[in-house]
């Protein structure tokens, strides 16, 4: 079991606040820039580019807020102060999305590219993506950060999983760890086949 004061400290971690640097900073702006002052052509033109670049992390935030954030506070609620189990959620949560990240690492490299390009021709986009480094929300991270977030936040999972089945080590619950160590490995085989798909992308940029 996981105590609820400990409960409160992981699903924090596990979900982050989900980076969404990537909305309000870029996606929103420039959707809502009726002027065209970003030098990206018509309102028609303008959004669509928006949403082949910088949306692209959308499927992957709500496939995270609808198969683990929200599942995992539902049983915070229903179990507290003690959680029983955790790691049914995350199997499910691998199981449904897998395949999102697969794709995200596959497309990564061709929009970094078309939003680098972009900059380097379009001077009032450039400047633009400059001023989404300075804006509050973005944490002083660049645009790249928030478009392969999807990728880091695998590697996280990995991290704070491996750290609980260590700090269970000892528990007396061997069914649990068991469930925990074939999970983190479901996890770390997801990060090697996103490894090969992005460099395999990047070859073809």
């Amino acid at each position: 079991m996981y105590p609820w004061h400990f409960w409160e400290g992981v699903v924090p971690l596990i979900c982050g606040r989900f980076d969404r640097g990537v909305r309000y900073v870029y996606w929103y702006r420039i959707v809502l820039d009726a002027t065209g002052g970003f030098g990206l052509g018509n309102s028609s033109e303008s959004l669509n580019f928006a949403k082949d670049n910088f949306a692209a992390c959308e499927n992957i935030y709500h496939a995270n807020k609808t198969l683990l954030y929200e599942p995992l506070r539902t049983r915070q609620k229903s179990e507290g102060p003690w959680v029983r189990t955790f790691w049914d959620i995350f199997q499910n949560w691998i199981r449904q999305s897998r395949h999102l990240y697969v794709q995200n690492a596959s497309e990564y490299p061709l929009i970094n590219f078309h939003i680098r390009w972009e900059a380097e021709r379009n001077q009032r986009f450039s400047r633009f993506l400059d001023q989404g480094l300075e804006h509050w929300w973005s944490r002083r991270l660049a645009w790249d950060h928030y478009i392969k977030s999807p990728l880091i936040r695998l590697q996280r999972y990995n991290v704070l999983l491996t750290a609980i089945l260590k700090l269970r080590e000892g528990s007396g619950d061997g069914n649990e760890n068991d469930a925990l160590a074939h999970l983190i490995e479901d996890i770390k085989h997801l990060i090697l086949v996103c490894g090969p798909a992005l460099s395999e992308s990047s070859k073809k940029v």
